[in-house]
């Protein structure tokens, strides 16, 4: 029967024989793909039985030093990353280890599990993950497995791809995370004359220019204007076999961007709502306009004259392409092109656009190597959904070189939470709780026996005892 945690904390008390087991993951190739093995390790001799997993594996005695493992949050931050320190591994070695230099093991786990000589392996319990940063030779007898935490896998760089052609070529694409203001489109300059501009290194979801639209400014101004005019039967029509769409007054310029939204019935057959169009010049009068899916192109087919129900027609002097995150102008600006933005990936989740930690977990996702068992989502979700219910924001415009760590440890102390990773090598994360930080009075409220301030006495500071 195995024994319960209770029963090992109680074992752990006693002074008593205890094993060390260590089992350390290696990579190397496999009828032309990669795959991994394991190298069993020990502070001294250890069989696992052919029940137990793994099943009738003899650990290698041979750890002469077991490296120290230590974590702990440090609160004089309130907020952050864990600290976490490991010590390297000493083996000794009669030469039956020489194997350990030519393994390929950097960047892999090694997992440490502590129990007794004559406990079944299920019984031992999982005391630290560490990855391996090599392995070398201290002398014939000798070796040192050197060791790092878990943060070795996200100690990473964060940038945007380079920008292939243009007058900003050679120059990454900017990263946008959350809600991002005021963002100097000038800068990412793609095309000077076709007007397009970078505003993201990846793809952003299709909502992108149909229901979430940025706002753009050009020299402060907004180029957006919404709701310009409603269509509907009585003050609308149609022709289907010129295109022509007939609004009296309907104040549209060529290079105008227009969406159609509302409804409660139907456009013209050939016109979709919430569709980016272009306003072309042919045609165009101060009644009668034409719209192309591109821009100057030719005139969409409207195959239908009836239109029920009311649509507002909303502009814009800018075109929002999604797949390649580029903003194409409807005209050449007078100024500084700048830009407010509320990101969402091409996955579509809204949550990237709204609360730190959906930025967060995006990052582990798509700018680390973790697989999604190596973070803890059910934490994650916690804080996200306590972020929704507080209206956090957060926002992040990634301009050159960044580390992936350093922007993690970012959103945490800017959300006076942390990260750390767990005995098992999981990435998880937790929040100060500043209203009830000593369990009974909120910080903000200041009572008799506190101390505000430091103590002085005719603006000296008291010594203690004074």
């Amino acid at each position: 029967m195995a024994i319960s945690d209770a029963q090992f904390a109680e074992w752990l008390a006693r002074d008593v024989d205890r094993v060390v087991l260590c089992e350390l993951k290696f990579a190397y190739e496999s009828g032309g793909a990669l795959a991994e093995g394991t190298v069993y390790l020990s502070t001294r001799g250890y069989r696992t039985g052919s029940a137990d997993t793994p099943a009738n594996v003899a650990y290698h005695a041979v750890i002469a030093e077991v490296p120290g493992f230590e974590r702990r949050i440090d609160v004089a931050t309130l907020g952050g990353r864990a600290l976490l320190s490991v010590d390297s591994m000493a083996l000794d070695n009669d030469g039956s280890m020489d194997f350990m230099l030519d393994l390929i093991a950097d960047g892999r786990e090694a997992r440490f599990y502590l129990g007794a000589p004559d406990w079944p392996r299920s019984d031992f319990r999982l005391a630290f993950v560490a990855v391996v940063h090599g392995v070398k030779a201290d002398n014939d007898k000798r070796l040192t497995v050197d060791l790092l935490d878990k943060s070795y896998l996200i100690n990473d760089a964060i940038i945007g791809d380079t920008i292939a052609s243009g007058p900003n070529a050679g120059k990454p694409k900017p990263i946008l995370l959350g809600r991002v203001k005021n963002f100097d489109l000038s800068a990412y300059l793609l095309d000077a004359s076709a007007l397009t501009y970078y505003v993201n290194n990846f793809a952003l979801d299709s909502t992108f220019g149909t229901t979430i639209f940025p706002t753009v400014r050009d020299n402060g101004v907004s180029l957006t204007d919404t709701d310009l005019f409603f269509m509907d039967s009585g003050s609308t029509t149609a022709n289907a076999g010129t295109d022509t769409i007939t609004q009296v007054g309907h104040g549209l310029a060529v290079n105008d961007v227009v969406r159609f939204g509302g409804g409660g019935g139907s456009l013209f057959a050939g016109l979709s709502a919430a569709t980016q169009y272009w306003v072309i010049a042919a045609g165009l009068t101060a009644d009668d306009f034409r719209l192309s899916l591109t821009k100057g192109g030719a005139a969409v087919d409207i195959t239908g004259t009836v239109i029920s129900g009311s649509w507002a027609c909303d502009r814009r002097r800018f075109y929002c392409y999604a797949s390649t995150a580029i903003i194409e102008l409807s005209s050449s600006p007078a100024g500084r092109v700048t830009l407010d933005m509320a990101v969402v990936d091409a996955g579509g989740d809204l949550g990237t656009a709204t609360t730190p930690h959906r930025a967060f977990e995006y990052l582990l996702e798509h700018h680390t190597a973790l697989a999604a068992s190596e973070y803890d989502s059910t934490a994650l979700g916690a804080l996200d959904a306590a972020e929704t219910s507080e209206t956090s924001l957060y926002g992040r415009a990634i301009l050159d070189r960044m580390n992936v760590l350093d922007l993690l440890d970012e959103i945490a102390v800017a959300t006076y939470s942390w990260c750390g990773w767990t005995s098992a090598g999981v990435l998880t994360v937790g929040r100060f709780d500043l209203a009830n930080i000593d369990g009974a009075t909120a910080i903000d409220t200041i009572t008799a026996n506190d101390v505000y301030g430091d103590p002085a006495c005719e603006q000296l500071p008291l010594e203690h005892g004074k």
